[in-house]
This record gives C-alpha cells, sequence and structure tokens, in this order.
C-alpha cells in the first residue's frame, strides 16, 4: 500500500515506487517475524516498531531535515 500511494502522490518513476513497495514489504515481513517468533503471535512489537518509525519520521518531516 505505501508504494501504491507513493506512486500515485509523488512525481518520482515508477522504479523508485517499486523500491518503496519491496522495502516495506519487507519490514512487514520481518515484524510479522517478531509476532509469531518472539511475541507469541502479539502485535504490539509491530505497533511500537511502527508507531516509533512514524514519531521519527513526523520529527524528521517537522524539522526540514527529510
Amino acid at each position: 500500500m505505501h508504494g501504491v500511494l507513493f506512486f500515485f502522490i509523488s512525481n518520482v518513476g515508477s522504479g523508485i515506487a517499486i523500491i518503496i513497495t519491496l522495502m516495506t514489504g519487507f519490514v512487514g515481513w520481518v515484524m510479522g517475524y517478531i509476532n509469531e517468533k518472539y511475541a507469541n503471535g502479539s502485535i504490539i512489537p509491530s505497533y511500537l516498531i511502527h508507531g516509533i518509525g512514524n514519531a521519527l519520521v513526523a520529527i524528521l518531516a517537522l524539522y526540514n531535515v527529510i
């Protein structure tokens, strides 16, 4: 979903959108693996990882770092 949205709202080529789609898909797979292997199926680790990532990106965007 991240790659599709990025493709439609930005002016970058489809290659970048594919890379973003693959990267976010891989991160999603890793978070699912962590949930199943280390948290007994709980979504809390992924919830925290995703929330912290969003907070960091928001802070970087707020101060025009990215």
